[in-house]
């Protein structure tokens, strides 16, 4: 195990007592004085530290709590408001408002391109990433590509052509993109030269090679060589596995469950539940039986593995167990609890329990909405798909026919970026 992975298990485990302790300073700092550059800093590194240990609840408030104090600190543009603009960008992100994640991150970027009279910098570059990544969020696939490009550009000038760890994550990135806008061989020749830089840099095992190998595992799956999916999806768990020495950890756990759903795409639904299992358990015992976005997120890939298999009873059961705990977690309407919903429904509907599908269906469509601001978006599109498969399963024809209608006319909107799965359902006369 390198020392960068020894200190990643290490601080994994102590990230509960280390909050604790700079909860504890935070404190002590309040009572010194109001607004101070250390309290600032102080909010900002407990927020991310509450990032890192999964409560994006309490990440969003601390953020936001630290880029009001550098603002009210700062009268104008500095680094610490752009970076902490940032950091509240990946929080609202955490908690699934794609609306003020994006917003954040234009904020941040317009500041650095002043700060640095648009020059090249780093943190122009990262945030160009960002701004990407945020626009994925938001469906806007073009803008996500365009951003991306643009950020492996800066890094390539920054380090004049040659490898670098920050030019592989652009090149990464930008296979992400090519893939969210359907390119699939550019998704796969991006990952694979991402990839390929990476093992020039790191001629040991390493957890940057594993999230690439995983990259490139998922983008042969994307253009439907299952074999080469799993065969790296293989490599990237088997490096993990050396790298943390064969114990848990969050990136182990994660690489198990790419594995499995690569298995299940090659129709081998038996090794699919096998390893989104062992998945599972291993995120109930990093997060002692604690409801946790991961475990949350395992759940349902269970529960989905389950219903490959053709266990509906077991499908039902785990999309429950999910979309309780992510009610437990977000108090408020989130994507995740919106997306599982959806997941609830579909179970239900395996069932053969149409009247429960509906219930989840429209209410997964009504927070869909609320989440978008009732904008069109293909989270929207997909929940009005399920909406309309739900009153046919019934019988309604009045209402198949009404939300079939409004399916097709923001289909019509949406364009060329409207995502829909094929449908067994023949279209209302």
């Amino acid at each position: 195990m390198s020392s960068e992975e020894a200190t990643s298990v290490l601080q994994f485990k102590d990230l509960a007592t280390e909050i604790g302790v700079m909860l504890k300073a935070l404190e002590e700092k309040r009572a010194e004085s109001s607004d101070s550059i250390e309290t600032a800093n102080l909010l900002n590194y407990v927020g991310s530290l509450y990032a890192s240990y999964g409560d994006p609840v309490s990440e969003l408030k601390l953020h936001k709590e630290s880029c009001e104090m550098y603002k009210r600190l700062y009268k104008n543009d500095h680094s610490g408001i752009a970076t902490s603009l940032n950091n509240l960008g990946l929080a609202y992100r955490s908690n699934g408002d794609v609306v003020n994640e994006l917003k954040c991150h234009l904020e941040a970027l317009e500041m650095y391109r002043r700060i640095y009279k648009g020059a090249d910098h780093q943190d122009v570059a990262t945030s160009l990433s960002n701004v990407g990544l945020a626009y994925r969020s938001n469906s806007d696939h073009v803008n996500e590509l365009k951003y991306q490009k643009e950020a492996l550009e800066v890094r390539q000038r920054l380090h004049k052509g040659k490898d670098h760890i920050e030019v592989a994550t652009a090149l990464s990135n930008l296979g992400s993109a090519y893939g969210s806008s359907g390119d699939r061989p550019n998704e796969l020749k991006y990952q694979l030269e991402a990839l390929e830089m990476y093992q020039r840099l790191f001629k040991n095992d390493n957890s940057h090679t594993a999230l690439a190998l995983s990259n490139v595992g998922s983008a042969y799956g994307s253009n439907g060589d299952l074999a080469n999916q799993i065969k790296y999806h293989m490599l990237a768990l088997e490096m993990y596995r050396r790298l943390y020495e064969g114990g848990d950890h969050p990136d182990i756990a994660i690489s198990l469950n790419n594995l499995g759903a690569a298995y299940g795409w090659s129709g081998d639904v038996s090794n699919m539940l096998k390893y989104q299992l062992e998945a599972l358990e291993m995120n109930r015992r990093l997060h002692k039986n604690e409801d946790h976005v991961d475990v949350a997120l395992s759940l349902n890939m269970v529960g989905s593995a389950y219903a490959s298999n053709g266990d509906s009873a077991n499908e039902l059961k785990y999309q429950l167990e999910a979309l309780e705990m992510y009610k437990r977690l977000f108090k408020t309407d989130h994507i995740y609890i919106a997306t599982s919903l959806n997941n609830v429904g579909l179970a239900y509907r395996s069932n053969a329990d149409y009247a429960n599908e509906l219930k989840m269906q429209l209410e997964s469509l009504e927070m869909y909405k609320r989440i978008h601001n009732g904008a069109d978006h293909n989270d929207v599109l997909l929940s009005l798909n399920n909406v309309y498969a739900a009153y046919y399963s019934i019988g309604d024809e009045e209402n198949t026919k009404k939300y079939h209608a409004l399916l097709t006319e923001m289909s019509e909107r949406l364009g060329a970026s409207a995502q829909l799965p094929p449908s067994s359902i023949p279209a209302p006369k």
